[in-house]
């Protein structure tokens, strides 16, 4: 996919609603549920701040023109297991494999201690690392690994999504993929795109993914600004593809309920420069994703399952004054449905991460 010069990109913040939309949820029809799925919504501004200390009362919920009553909204933080999916195939050039490198290093490093991980890898000599590992420990095993022996196989990224999705068995709120690749159009995957979203979607895996390679401005919006030091456009937030239809990464991201960000590695017309300022900064922007990974707002809404797949989570008028150009992601979780309702416990700390309160 061929991008146009980055340099001339003038970005302005965009509100985006991002759905998890889909026409079948995997092998279980939701009418066929007897609970009450959550809807979770991410809540974060334009700098990639995550927006702490919100109510019910800070949420509106509407189906169309109908107004859906919110009956609870919870601020969830507990203990997230996230796999890693790491491409090192031929998409990553030697620039994005260095910021993947700075990306998971400033991720697990950091990570609260609750957070559980596994890893995979998608290209040539494919490393799994199970889910359960802490962070820590993945680190130690991830240095260790630069002398192994290579082997035959060869993974695609979407094969690598397909096969970590099945590692969660039965669900969690807030399990999620954490992806860092050069591939948004797997093309060398063997895994059916369709099935390994209706899985995500259905065991509530949400996808967040970091992406190495072409911007192309017209299938892409951008939130975020234009690096002073590299002239790169990057997102903080969230992008939204155009074309819905399309069986990509970003789509995968946008109907999973994730995030994603793109840093354009790849430009036909001017050679990226990497420095240590723009790694920081990219890094920077990866531990903000986690962040949104890490914590989340479960919302109950008093809506007929069916309907929930047109219900559209907005913040209160009130609200989204106080943060202009904010981005709400949902996502809704039907694998969380027998779940215990989100609590807050205060052995459970926050993300490091810049974040503000508007609680009142």
């Amino acid at each position: 996919m061929k991008c146009a010069n980055s340099r001339v990109i003038r970005v302005v913040p965009l509100v985006l609603g991002l759905f998890a939309l889909t026409d079948s949820w995997g092998q279980t029809s939701s009418s066929s549920l007897t609970c009450k799925p959550e809807i979770l919504v991410g809540i974060t501004a334009p700098d990639g701040q995550l927006i702490r200390g919100l109510s019910a009362s800070s949420f509106t919920a509407t189906n169309k023109k109908r107004t859906i009553p919110i009956e609870a909204a919870d601020y969830d933080r507990r203990g997230r297991r996230i796999v890693l999916v790491i491409d090192r195939g031929s998409h990553m050039n030697e620039a994005a494999q260095a910021l993947a490198r700075a990306v998971v290093n400033r991720v697990l490093s950091s990570a609260r201690p609750q957070d559980s991980f596994g890893l995979i890898t998608a290209g040539p000599s494919p490393m799994r690392i199970p889910l359960g590992t802490s962070a820590s420990d993945l680190l130690g095993r991830l240095a260790a690994a630069d002398s192994r022996k290579h082997s035959a196989e060869r993974t695609g990224v979407l094969d690598a999504i397909a096969e970590s999705a099945n590692w969660f068995q039965t669900s969690q709120r807030g399990d999620a993929l954490y992806l860092l690749s050069g591939d948004d159009d797997f093309k060398d995957s063997k895994a059916k795109y369709s099935k390994t979203l209706q899985i995500l979607q259905h065991r509530g895996i949400r996808v967040f993914a970091m992406l190495f390679g072409y911007i192309n401005l017209g299938t892409y919006y951008f939130l975020g600004a234009v690096s002073p030091n590299t002239g790169q456009a990057y997102s903080t937030g969230s992008l939204s593809n155009i074309a819905h239809d399309e069986e990509d990464l970003n789509n995968l991201t946008f109907r999973s309920g994730g995030y994603l960000s793109v840093e354009n590695t790849h430009d036909d017309n001017r050679q990226y420069k990497l420095n240590g300022d723009r790694t920081k900064e990219v890094a920077q922007i990866g531990w903000q994703l986690y962040g949104g990974i890490a914590e989340t707002y479960v919302l109950h809404v008093n809506a007929p399952i069916d309907g929930l797949n047109s219900v559209r989570i907005r913040l209160a008028k009130d609200v989204s004054t106080k943060v202009p150009g904010v981005v709400v992601v949902q996502s809704i979780n039907f694998g969380q449905c027998n779940a215990n309702p989100a609590t807050s416990d205060s052995r459970e700390r926050n993300t490091e991460h810049p974040a503000r309160s508007l609680a009142h």
